[in-house]
């Protein structure tokens, strides 16, 4: 649950306390008295959205980008970059997750801003790794990049990567780049919603996307 400093709730109070001098100046009283009504509903709504559904942070920005290092397909490396705002107090760790591939990861090989994660964690085949932050504050925006290698995981002749958006995501681009002597033929971008009512809410679309291939 996201808190409001009590510095903002002593600004909301100096503001509401001196709205009504103001208006009556302009309007008679009853008229100055139902304006800061509605202003206080309007404020008791924003409040308890804010504590109850605003997320912990949005995606400002992720970019994901796969390089395929030989013409088989055997090796490969995937850069994944995000940037992010925090909107509550406290947030300590960032995780990467729904990490998986058809070949082979070494976790041992696993790299976060060219530091092993702090934490990894492995669940039903998907791989999670998490990077321990600085004590992050509500409206702190902070960047990290993972990168990995893959394993004889592009030998066939269609392939796909996929990104799962677990938090409101403003922008996404997806690479991949090919070596000399590979080329792509055909590509071939999409996107879903989850299911249910909560999946929507959370796994919304970001607001912009793009995809770029070379090679």
């Amino acid at each position: 649950m996201n808190k409001i400093k009590f510095s903002d709730i002593l600004g909301i109070v100096g503001l509401l306390l001196g709205i009504p001098g103001f208006l009556l100046l302009f309007i008679n009283s009853r008229a100055a008295l139902g304006v800061v009504v509605l202003l206080m509903v309007i404020g008791i709504f924003w409040y308890f959205w804010d504590s109850n559904f605003r997320p912990e942070l949005t995606l400002l920005q992720v970019r994901k980008h796969l390089k395929v290092n030989d013409t088989l397909g055997q090796t490969a490396i995937l850069k994944h970059y995000v940037k992010f705002k925090v909107h509550c107090k406290g947030i300590a760790q960032y995780w990467f997750t729904g990490i998986s591939s058809d070949g082979t990861i070494d976790i041992n090989q696993i790299k976060i801003d060219n530091l092993k994660p702090d934490l990894v964690r492995t669940d039903a085949g998907q791989i999670r790794v998490c990077k321990q932050l600085p004590l992050l504050d509500r409206g702190d925006i902070f960047e990290l990049e993972m990168e990995l290698p893959v394993l004889d995981a592009l030998t066939e002749s269609e392939e796909k990567l996929i990104h799962r958006i677990a938090e409101p995501t403003k922008s996404l681009a997806i690479e991949i780049e090919f070596p000399d002597g590979r080329w792509a033929k055909t590509a071939r971008a999409s996107r879903g919603i989850g299911g249910s009512n909560l999946e929507r809410r959370k796994c919304m679309p970001p607001q912009r996307w793009h995809w770029f291939l070379k090679g």
